[in-house]
Protein backbone atom coordinates (compact mmCIF):
# COMPACT_ATOMS: atom_id res chain seq x y z
CA UNK A 1 0.00 0.00 0.00
CA UNK A 2 2.56 2.62 1.10
CA UNK A 3 4.72 1.92 -2.90
CA UNK A 4 1.47 2.51 -4.09
CA UNK A 5 0.74 5.41 -2.23
CA UNK A 6 4.01 6.91 -2.71
CA UNK A 7 3.78 6.60 -6.87
CA UNK A 8 0.43 8.54 -6.39
CA UNK A 9 2.06 11.45 -3.97
CA UNK A 10 5.21 11.77 -6.55
CA UNK A 11 3.10 11.96 -9.31
CA UNK A 12 0.68 15.03 -7.50
CA UNK A 13 3.47 16.63 -6.54
CA UNK A 14 5.01 16.97 -10.41
CA UNK A 15 1.61 18.46 -10.62
CA UNK A 16 2.50 21.06 -8.36
CA UNK A 17 -0.21 19.63 -5.58
CA UNK A 18 0.90 19.78 -1.74
CA UNK A 19 0.93 16.60 -0.53
CA UNK A 20 0.35 15.13 2.89
CA UNK A 21 0.56 10.98 4.10
CA UNK A 22 -1.88 10.72 6.94
CA UNK A 23 -1.49 7.82 9.56
CA UNK A 24 -2.21 6.95 12.91
CA UNK A 25 -1.38 5.16 16.00
CA UNK A 26 -3.44 3.48 18.95
CA UNK A 27 -1.82 4.26 22.48
CA UNK A 28 -2.43 3.65 25.71
CA UNK A 29 -3.10 5.57 28.47
CA UNK A 30 0.62 5.21 29.79
CA UNK A 31 2.67 5.42 26.76
CA UNK A 32 0.80 8.71 25.98
CA UNK A 33 1.17 10.27 29.56
CA UNK A 34 4.69 9.64 29.60
CA UNK A 35 4.95 10.94 25.95
CA UNK A 36 3.41 14.16 27.13
CA UNK A 37 5.20 14.54 29.84
CA UNK A 38 8.43 15.43 27.94
CA UNK A 39 6.79 17.20 25.51
CA UNK A 40 5.75 19.26 28.00
CA UNK A 41 8.74 19.57 29.32
CA UNK A 42 10.50 20.49 25.69
CA UNK A 43 7.63 23.13 25.39
CA UNK A 44 8.73 24.85 28.28
CA UNK A 45 12.82 24.76 27.55
CA UNK A 46 14.13 28.13 26.92
CA UNK A 47 17.07 27.37 24.83
CA UNK A 48 16.61 25.43 21.57
CA UNK A 49 13.20 24.74 22.10
CA UNK A 50 12.27 24.13 18.22
CA UNK A 51 14.79 21.13 18.41
CA UNK A 52 13.82 19.42 22.06
CA UNK A 53 10.19 19.72 20.65
CA UNK A 54 11.60 17.80 17.29
CA UNK A 55 13.55 15.25 18.98
CA UNK A 56 10.12 14.53 21.27
CA UNK A 57 7.64 14.66 18.52
CA UNK A 58 9.97 11.78 17.08
CA UNK A 59 9.75 9.61 19.65
CA UNK A 60 5.99 9.41 19.18
CA UNK A 61 5.73 9.67 15.26
CA UNK A 62 7.20 5.98 14.58
CA UNK A 63 5.07 2.64 14.15
CA UNK A 64 2.36 4.56 12.08
CA UNK A 65 -0.04 2.80 10.16
CA UNK A 66 -0.72 4.55 6.84
CA UNK A 67 -4.49 5.74 6.30
CA UNK A 68 -4.08 7.85 3.13
CA UNK A 69 -2.74 11.00 1.20
CA UNK A 70 -4.07 13.63 -0.20
CA UNK A 71 -3.45 16.48 -2.42
CA UNK A 72 -4.72 19.96 -3.10
CA UNK A 73 -3.73 22.97 -5.16
CA UNK A 74 -2.62 25.94 -3.05
CA UNK A 75 -3.29 28.74 -5.72
CA UNK A 76 -0.19 31.72 -6.02
CA UNK A 77 -1.35 34.84 -4.39
CA UNK A 78 -2.13 37.69 -6.63
CA UNK A 79 0.84 39.09 -8.53
CA UNK A 80 3.23 36.90 -7.47
CA UNK A 81 4.36 35.78 -10.72
CA UNK A 82 4.48 39.65 -11.75
CA UNK A 83 6.54 40.19 -8.93
CA UNK A 84 9.23 37.62 -9.21
CA UNK A 85 9.41 38.73 -13.11
CA UNK A 86 9.93 42.35 -12.00
CA UNK A 87 12.71 41.38 -9.46
CA UNK A 88 14.66 39.27 -11.89
CA UNK A 89 14.66 41.72 -14.50
CA UNK A 90 16.13 43.87 -12.09
CA UNK A 91 18.88 41.95 -11.57
CA UNK A 92 17.61 40.86 -8.13
CA UNK A 93 18.68 37.46 -7.35
CA UNK A 94 15.86 35.53 -6.15
CA UNK A 95 16.19 32.39 -2.95
CA UNK A 96 12.83 30.78 -2.35
CA UNK A 97 12.60 28.64 0.62
CA UNK A 98 10.21 26.15 1.14
CA UNK A 99 8.92 23.12 2.93
CA UNK A 100 7.43 21.59 -0.15
CA UNK A 101 8.47 18.63 -2.02
CA UNK A 102 11.08 19.45 -4.54
CA UNK A 103 8.78 17.92 -7.19
CA UNK A 104 6.12 20.45 -6.38
CA UNK A 105 8.69 23.56 -5.68
CA UNK A 106 10.03 22.76 -9.23
CA UNK A 107 6.52 22.55 -10.47
CA UNK A 108 5.16 26.15 -8.79
CA UNK A 109 8.73 27.47 -9.88
CA UNK A 110 7.41 27.16 -13.00
CA UNK A 111 4.05 28.62 -12.53
CA UNK A 112 5.23 31.65 -10.80
CA UNK A 113 8.19 32.56 -13.46
CA UNK A 114 11.00 32.02 -10.96
CA UNK A 115 12.42 28.91 -13.38
CA UNK A 116 11.31 28.48 -17.72
CA UNK A 117 12.81 26.07 -19.52
CA UNK A 118 15.41 27.76 -20.99
CA UNK A 119 16.92 27.64 -17.43
CA UNK A 120 19.84 25.30 -16.35
CA UNK A 121 19.03 23.73 -12.92
CA UNK A 122 21.25 22.10 -10.83
CA UNK A 123 20.51 19.32 -8.29
CA UNK A 124 21.84 18.84 -5.10
CA UNK A 125 20.29 16.09 -2.80
CA UNK A 126 23.27 14.36 -1.54
CA UNK A 127 23.32 14.18 2.08
CA UNK A 128 26.81 12.08 2.87
CA UNK A 129 29.42 14.73 3.22
CA UNK A 130 32.71 13.25 0.92
CA UNK A 131 29.82 13.02 -2.10
CA UNK A 132 28.44 16.39 -1.34
CA UNK A 133 31.59 17.54 -1.38
CA UNK A 134 32.54 16.12 -4.58
CA UNK A 135 28.92 17.49 -6.20
CA UNK A 136 29.42 21.35 -4.79
CA UNK A 137 32.75 21.06 -6.40
CA UNK A 138 31.16 19.67 -9.80
CA UNK A 139 28.21 21.96 -9.84
CA UNK A 140 30.36 25.07 -9.25
CA UNK A 141 31.82 24.03 -12.34
CA UNK A 142 29.53 23.56 -14.24
CA UNK A 143 28.24 27.14 -12.99
CA UNK A 144 31.33 28.50 -14.07
CA UNK A 145 30.76 26.64 -17.93
CA UNK A 146 27.19 26.99 -18.02
CA UNK A 147 25.66 30.08 -20.26
CA UNK A 148 22.58 31.64 -19.93
CA UNK A 149 19.98 31.78 -16.77
CA UNK A 150 20.71 29.27 -13.95
CA UNK A 151 18.96 28.20 -11.09
CA UNK A 152 20.12 25.37 -8.19
CA UNK A 153 17.49 23.52 -6.57
CA UNK A 154 18.82 22.44 -3.11
CA UNK A 155 16.99 20.21 -0.35
CA UNK A 156 16.55 20.74 3.14
CA UNK A 157 18.70 17.78 4.35
CA UNK A 158 21.40 18.76 2.10
CA UNK A 159 21.30 22.20 3.59
CA UNK A 160 21.54 20.39 7.08
CA UNK A 161 24.87 19.16 6.25
CA UNK A 162 26.14 22.16 4.39
CA UNK A 163 25.60 24.41 7.16
CA UNK A 164 27.27 22.21 9.53
CA UNK A 165 30.48 22.16 7.69
CA UNK A 166 32.70 25.49 6.45
CA UNK A 167 34.15 24.12 3.45
CA UNK A 168 30.82 22.99 2.03
CA UNK A 169 29.24 26.19 3.00
CA UNK A 170 31.71 28.18 1.32
CA UNK A 171 31.50 26.06 -1.91
CA UNK A 172 27.53 26.04 -2.04
CA UNK A 173 27.73 30.28 -1.66
CA UNK A 174 30.15 29.86 -3.69
CA UNK A 175 27.97 28.06 -6.64
CA UNK A 176 24.76 30.06 -5.66
CA UNK A 177 26.59 33.81 -5.76
CA UNK A 178 26.63 32.89 -9.82
CA UNK A 179 23.30 31.20 -10.34
CA UNK A 180 20.31 33.49 -10.91
CA UNK A 181 17.62 31.46 -8.54
CA UNK A 182 17.99 29.21 -5.56
CA UNK A 183 14.93 27.10 -4.67
CA UNK A 184 15.45 25.21 -1.06
CA UNK A 185 13.07 22.21 -1.11
CA UNK A 186 11.92 20.83 2.25
CA UNK A 187 13.31 23.46 4.53
CA UNK A 188 11.64 23.61 7.82
CA UNK A 189 10.70 27.15 9.70
CA UNK A 190 14.31 27.40 11.66
CA UNK A 191 16.17 26.08 8.83
CA UNK A 192 14.67 29.20 6.99
CA UNK A 193 15.88 31.02 9.78
CA UNK A 194 19.39 29.39 9.28
CA UNK A 195 19.62 30.20 5.66
CA UNK A 196 18.99 33.86 5.77
CA UNK A 197 21.79 33.60 8.47
CA UNK A 198 24.41 31.65 6.40
CA UNK A 199 23.65 34.07 3.54
CA UNK A 200 23.82 37.67 5.74
CA UNK A 201 27.38 35.85 6.63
Amino acid sequence: MLRKTQEYVDAYAEEGLRTLFCAERVLDPAEYAAWNAKAQAAKMEISNREEKVAAVDELIEVNLELVGATAIEDRLQDKVAETIQFMKAAGIKVWVLTGDKIETAVNIGFSAGLLDANMTQHMVQETEVKKLRELLDHTKERVDTTRGKQAIVVGGASLVVIDAHNDLREAFLGASDKVDVVLACRVSPKQKADIVNMIRH
